[in-house]
């Protein structure tokens, strides 16, 4: 399916009391943005600067069905990676 497809699948589910739903979108939702990182890092120019704004816009994406950012443990990930993009843009 890829992260971003398992991601959309858990969306709804992630809100009931079943906590590895939350997990696992997680999980997706950051290794989705980190694919999109390290395909940026790949190329160089236009199209690098491309593909960073997706991996910045799938960490927005996931502040939009989840402000809470998963926690503390998912939290800081989620900055540190947001951190390192920006700086590599």
């Amino acid at each position: 399916w890829g992260w971003n497809l398992l991601s959309k699948k858990l969306v709804g589910l992630r809100r009931k009391p079943n906590t590895a739903y939350n997990e696992v979108f997680h999980v997706a939702r950051y290794n989705a943005a980190v694919c999109w990182f390290k395909y940026a890092q790949t190329f160089k120019g236009e199209k690098r600067a491309k593909n960073l704004q997706k991996a910045l816009r799938s960490l927005a994406n996931t502040r939009i069905h989840a402000p809470e950012l998963g926690g503390e443990a998912w939290k800081g990930k989620y900055e540190r990676l947001q951190q390192e993009i920006e700086e590599a843009q």
